[in-house]
């Protein structure tokens, strides 16, 4: 067996667990570190998403990447609160959204947050164990969450079975150089598979920015 990434899964899901237990206010429905661009000022009329400006603003830079959502069956692995699969769900006018994440705490505060946002369901699942059909969404989204992941390609390998033929990844986390190499790697090792990079960028200083602004 090995331990490692076992390890780093059951790490992760306890703190991420303690995390989302003390987060207990109802606006507190993001947890990752925001985008800002000059670009890029979305007018969040909703206090739900504009007390989140710069949260929602990475969730739309993410999932508007690969062009419009319009009609599409849309997976975010590693939910969190939900308040990104909400925003996709009643902004971007996909189809449906399913949220998963790896803690329960943070699943059961997700469905009761939003139950009533139509065509957005949540569920707990493991990343690396996607409990889909194979071809089952057109696009999966996910937003500063494969760190945690005890075997990203395994991550990768599920990504690419549940997508269907000609979907999108659409992604972004935080790595330092090494990692990030070894994320690239990776990436270029799957291409023969089909998982093809289309466009990358480094939003290291849109991530600042917005945590300068907070």
């Amino acid at each position: 067996m090995d331990k490692v990434p076992f390890v780093r899964r059951l790490f992760w899901k306890k703190w991420y667990n303690f995390i989302s237990d003390r987060q207990v206010t109802s606006d507190v429905a993001f947890m990752n570190y925001g985008y800002d661009d000059v670009d890029l000022q979305l007018q969040l009329e909703d206090p739900r998403w504009s007390v989140n400006q710069y949260s929602v603003q990475l969730y739309h830079f993410v999932a508007t990447a690969a062009g419009s959502l319009d009609g599409k069956r849309v997976l975010e692995v590693g939910c969190g609160r939900g308040g990104g699969s909400c925003f996709i769900a009643e902004k971007l006018k996909p189809k449906e959204v399913v949220g998963i994440d790896f803690s329960s705490e943070n699943i059961e505060k997700a469905k009761e947050t939003f139950s009533k946002t139509r065509r957005l369901q949540f569920q707990q699942g493991d990343a690396e164990n996607l409990p889909f059909d194979d071809n089952s969404f057109d696009v999966i989204v996910n937003v500063e969450s494969s760190h945690c992941y005890g075997n990203v390609e395994h991550f990768l390998q599920e990504v690419q079975r549940v997508l269907v033929p000609g979907g999108y990844f659409l992604f972004v986390d935080l790595r330092g150089a090494a990692k990030l190499q070894e994320l690239k790697t990776l990436v270029q090792s799957l291409e023969a598979d089909g998982l093809v990079t289309v466009a990358e960028k480094d939003i290291t200083p849109n991530v600042i920015r917005a945590l300068e602004l907070e």
